[in-house]
């Protein structure tokens, strides 16, 4: 009887399910024996390819802790349903299996839930809710807490309060202090009348998150609405709002904050108060203090009629290397009273543009605008027009930013008895396994597995596919690894069969002001750091840059009782010419490209490599 390809396949994934599986579960010890090791397990194979990357020098425990705990007749099952395109139907098993990181809670728990009259809602997590209080008359409505505190989110809020008369609604928080999740709320009192709404926060000391948020009492009348705080103290992430107060009757709007003190976001707020009648708005903040943004606020106040508006802040209060576009302000108005205070003041190197500021405006109108601060490298004010204005500053400037202490420092900062101050160094990401290499060939990066079983991830995924496949800068030699065997065939290529791999030992001492004991190393050496990457698997970003010292350095936490010691790896870029006059550490330390040399923690989970 002859076999076809699959028919072999088939007989090895069951040969493999039967006899191999007791396989070595202790990937946390260096110390377990390898003869107690199933000879075909993925960490069999990978200690093998080690020994003969590097024949003296046995690998580090906390390296092989990243493994995968996949064993071979797991591996053989899961690549059969590769071959096959039947991991759809075991995605969860095999996340689970193999510990990564996926989001399949889309089966919604509260699907078509509907809930009315005069409702209290206190906490719901992490699901799917599609209405709440529909076409109310004369309600209280009080929502408290949607996805608080929640890790690995997918967040979808369809409708609040939509169609309602007359009512008070109050919705407390949605998605504050999550972690890496896709949150996502539609509708908030549209089609209202007479409302007073209140929504207090959304998204609030997020991390790594995609925030859509639709629409906020959009076609509403004569109500009062309040949006107090959109997505503060966040950290890369892309925020969407695409309507407040969309063709409002006579309401006053006030929305507060959005998006400040955020890091590393894309920002974009579309339409607020387009086409109202009678409003008065208080726009307050937008942006401010938000670092390596790129915001984008289309149009406020467009085509409005009555409105005495007041927008107070966009991408100011020290924001850091901004690229800054305010598309439309009170365009096509008639008799607004507007007052615009502050635009663009950040604190480093950044594009400001400001197309277009009550154009086309009808009427004896009474238009400021106090302040448009850019700085030496790029600002744009297109088009003010008014009959009646007053502008009280336009401004070209720069200055210096805070950047978290000890993020960066100088090589003189680690002598011997030197107090510094140790940034915050713990590991953000979740927790997940690399692949072993035998599936890691069958789902590289741009496989769409992963974004087909969960769409809300896409932005994540495809921010990283990004950071991999982009040029690396000049001098900078980089590879994305998904498996412990690249990472080593990287470093061995780079630094040669003497490259060892460190990391900083703990977190102890992270955010503390901590005293250098013990110094190691110093020399100008081939050094390769690879950094995490957010992907569904373990993603490494490896990269090796021309003159970089590294150092091992003990510290002692200052102020403590009992003695708390680290160590911690150090590295230090001699050669910082190719560096952006922009970046942080120019910010903190002062100077520019290439006038000093440049120091930083290896954080938590991150690795080095040295030839020593």
């Amino acid at each position: 009887m002859s076999f076809t390809r699959n028919n072999l396949f088939t007989f090895f994934t069951l040969f493999f399910f039967f006899f191999f599986v007791n396989v070595d579960h202790s990937l946390q010890s260096n110390t377990f024996s390898i003869s107690n090791i199933n000879p075909l397990s993925p960490q069999a194979s990978l200690r093998r390819h080690w020994s003969r990357l590097f024949p003296s020098i046995t690998i580090p425990g906390f390296l092989l802790s990243k493994s995968s705990p996949l064993n071979a007749s797991q591996v053989a099952v899961f690549s059969n349903y590769l071959h096959s395109g039947n991991l759809h139907s075991h995605f969860p098993s095999f996340c689970s299996a193999a510990n990564l990181f996926c989001d399949f809670s889309n089966s919604p728990l509260f699907n078509h839930h509907h809930l009315h009259a005069n409702t209290e809602f206190k906490n719901y997590k992490n699901m799917e809710f599609k209405k709440y209080q529909k076409e109310c008359l004369l309600s209280g409505q009080s929502f408290k807490n949607y996805s608080s505190g929640e890790n690995v989110g997918h967040d979808f809020f369809s409708n609040y309060g939509q169609e309602n008369t007359g009512s008070r609604e109050e919705f407390t928080g949605y998605a504050g202090k999550t972690n890496v999740g896709g949150s996502g709320f539609t509708n908030y009192a549209t089609d209202s009348n007479g409302e007073a709404s209140d929504f207090k926060l959304y998204g609030g000391q997020s991390n790594l998150q995609g925030h859509q948020f639709k629409n906020y009492g959009s076609d509403s009348s004569a109500g009062v609405q309040s949006f107090t705080s959109y997505s503060e103290d966040s950290n890369v992430v892309k925020h969407g709002f695409k309507a407040y107060g969309s063709k409002a009757n006579a309401i006053l709007n006030q929305f507060s904050s959005y998006s400040t003190q955020s890091n590393m976001a894309k920002n974009e707020f579309k339409l607020y108060n387009e086409a109202g009648n009678g409003a008065i708005d208080l726009f307050k903040g937008y942006a401010g203090a938000t670092n390596v943004g790129k915001n984008e606020f289309q149009a406020y106040d467009v085509v409005a009629n009555g409105g005495v508006e007041q927008f107070m802040g966009y991408g100011g209060d020290g924001a850091n290397v901004p690229k800054n576009v305010f598309k439309s302000y009170g365009k096509g108005t008639n008799t607004p009273v507007e007052i615009f205070t502050n635009y663009g003041n950040s604190s480093g190197p950044s594009t400001t543009k400001f197309v277009e500021y009550g154009k086309d405006a009808i009427g004896v109108a009474s238009t400021k605008f106090s302040t448009y601060l850019g700085n030496e490298t790029s600002s744009s004010f297109k088009d003010y027009f008014n009959s009646v204005t007053s502008f009280n500053g336009y401004n070209n400037t720069s200055s210096t930013s805070s950047v978290e202490p000890g993020k960066f420092f100088r090589r003189r900062d680690i002598t011997e008895g030197k107090v510094i101050v140790m940034p915050d160094i713990r590991d953000k990401m979740p927790k997940r396994s690399f692949l072993p290499r035998a599936l890691a060939k069958l789902l590289p990066m741009r496989s769409g597995v992963f974004m087909s079983k969960m769409p809300e991830a896409k932005t994540v995924i495809d921010r990283t596919i990004w950071e991999c496949e982009r040029a690396g800068a000049k001098g900078e030699t980089k590879r994305c690894v998904s498996t412990i065997e690249e990472m080593s065939e990287f470093a061995s290529e780079m630094i040669g069969k003497r490259a060892r791999v460190r990391t900083t030992e703990s977190t102890v001492g992270s955010g503390m002001e901590v005293e250098v004991r013990k110094v190691k190393g110093g020399e100008e050496v081939k050094v390769v750091s690879c950094h995490q990457s957010m992907f569904p698997y373990l993603v490494y970003y490896c990269h090796a840059v021309p003159r970089v010292e590294g150092y091992e350095v003990e510290v002692k936490v200052v102020g403590m009782k009992e003695e708390m010691v680290n160590v911690g790896v150090v590295v230090c870029h001699v050669d910082t010419s190719e560096w952006s006059e922009g970046h942080e550490a120019f910010m903190a330390l002062g100077f520019g490209p290439g006038k000093i040399e440049v120091c930083h923690w290896i954080y938590e989970n991150d690795l080095a490599w040295f030839p020593w």
